[in-house]
């Protein structure tokens, strides 16, 4: 049997607001069940900040423990991923630079990160 996988890819700093972050992330977990969605991709670090505990980047909350949790209680597995444009300056240079084809037009986010949205 085939088990359909469907996922969403987010920006949970944009989708949860500060205060009560816990009834909020299970109302959206529960919206995600409900709609079929089983993984879950959101973006816990970028531009130099982190939404989840970390000693290495300035922490403005800890979203993703709260994701963690309501993800389990709904079955949905989660993905996290950590944006690297800003995150790499700390090192002075770019942790990763995509290859961009001559004459290609692409996002300017592309020539500093990479990114799943682009191709």
């Amino acid at each position: 049997m085939n088990k359909k996988i469907l996922a969403i890819w987010a920006h949970p700093y944009m989708d949860i607001k500060p205060g009560n972050t816990e009834k909020q992330a299970d109302r959206m977990f529960e919206n995600f069940a409900e709609s079929g969605i089983t993984n879950y991709i959101p973006f816990v670090a970028d531009d130099g900040k982190a939404w989840y505990k970390t000693e290495i980047l300035e922490t403005i909350d800890d979203y993703l423990s709260v994701i963690l949790a309501n993800a389990k209680k709904y079955n949905i597995a989660v993905h996290p991923i950590l944006g690297f444009g800003k995150i790499a300056a700390l090192a002075q240079q770019w942790t990763y630079r995509a290859t961009i084809p001559e004459g290609e037009e692409v996002p300017f986010s592309v020539g500093r990160s990479l990114c799943a949205s682009w191709q």
